[in-house]
C-alpha cells in the first residue's frame, strides 16, 4: 500500500462503552496524491488482495459464487454480504454503493477474529431483502465474537449528482442511507459504528486484514477525508432528525 496514509482507530460515540484500543478497527487512507490514477489504485488493492488471498466479496457478481463463498445477495447482485468467517476479504468500485467492515474477536477459543464485509447500492438498504438479510449476518456475527469485542466501519456512498457536483438532494438521501445502516448496527450489535463521510464522486475500493482487524481504503484523489468527517453514527442520527 502507498506510504502516504492516514491511520484512524476512533472512538465510540456517546452513550456506548468504549471498547478497548486492540479491539478496535484501523482505517488506512490512502494514497491522496493529486493526478493518481484509478487503475493504479485499484492495482494495488488487488495485489495485497492477492498476496492475503482474500475473499472477493463481489457487487454484480454470479449466482454461483456467492453460493460458493456462502455470501448473501439480493436477485440481481445489487447487494453483497460476505460469510461471517475469518478470512480477509476485498472490495472494488464502490461509487455510489456504501460498504460495511464489522469485526468481534471469535468465542470459539482460537483467539481469531470473525468479520464481514458489505457492498451495497444505497437505494436497497431499507428493502426488506437486504434488510433481513444483513440483520441475520450480524446476529451470526455477534453469536460467534466474545462480548465488547466488535466494531463497525461504515464506508463510501455518493453526495453528488451525476454532474460530480455537491448536491443537497443526494446528500439528504446519503445521510438517510447511512442512518438507516447505523440504526441496525446498534440494534443489533449494539455498537456505535464509525462512518467516513460525505463521500464524494468517484469511488472507493478496500481490503480487510482480519486478523489485524485493519480496513486498507483507497479514494479518488479529491475525496480527501479531513479529520473531522470521521464521525461516529450518533452523529450522524442528529443530522436527520
Amino acid at each position: 500500500m502507498p506510504e502516504r496514509q492516514r491511520e484512524k482507530t476512533g472512538q465510540q460515540g456517546q452513550g456506548f462503552e468504549e471498547l478497548p484500543h486492540q479491539y478496535r478497527i484501523t482505517v488506512s487512507v490512502g494514497p491522496d496524491a493529486e493526478g493518481d490514477d484509478r487503475n493504479i489504485r485499484r492495482g494495488r488493492i488487488e495485489r495485497l488482495s492477492e498476496e492475503i488471498n482474500a475473499t472477493p466479496v463481489r457487487w454484480l457478481g454470479s449466482p454461483k459464487t456467492y453460493a460458493s463463498l456462502n455470501q448473501k445477495h439480493g436477485l440481481s447482485g445489487d447487494y453483497v454480504i460476505s460469510a461471517v468467517d475469518s478470512t480477509n476479504k476485498s472490495s472494488i468500485g464502490y461509487g455510489p454503493c456504501i460498504g460495511i467492515a464489522a469485526v468481534g474477536r471469535s468465542n470459539d477459543g482460537s483467539d481469531k477474529n470473525v468479520s464481514l464485509l458489505v457492498h451495497a447500492i444505497p437505494n436497497l438498504i431499507s428493502s426488506y431483502s437486504f434488510v433481513k438479510d444483513l440483520t441475520e449476518r450480524f446476529a451470526e456475527l455477534k453469536a460467534q465474537s466474545e462480548e465488547k469485542t466488535t466494531d463497525v466501519v461504515i464506508f463510501g456512498g455518493n453526495a453528488e449528482n451525476k454532474d460530480n457536483n455537491p448536491d443537497p438532494y443526494y446528500r439528504n438521501q446519503h445521510l438517510e442511507s447511512l442512518a438507516e445502516l447505523v440504526r441496525l448496527v446498534q440494534l443489533v450489535l449494539s455498537v456505535d459504528p464509525r462512518v467516513f463521510d460525505p463521500a464524494t464522486g468517484g469511488f472507493t475500493d478496500v481490503v480487510f486484514e482480519n486478523d489485524q482487524r485493519r480496513l486498507h481504503m483507497t479514494r479518488e484523489a479529491h475525496q480527501k477525508i479531513p479529520e473531522t468527517l470521521e464521525q461516529n453514527g450518533s452523529e450522524i442520527l442528529k443530522k436527520v432528525l
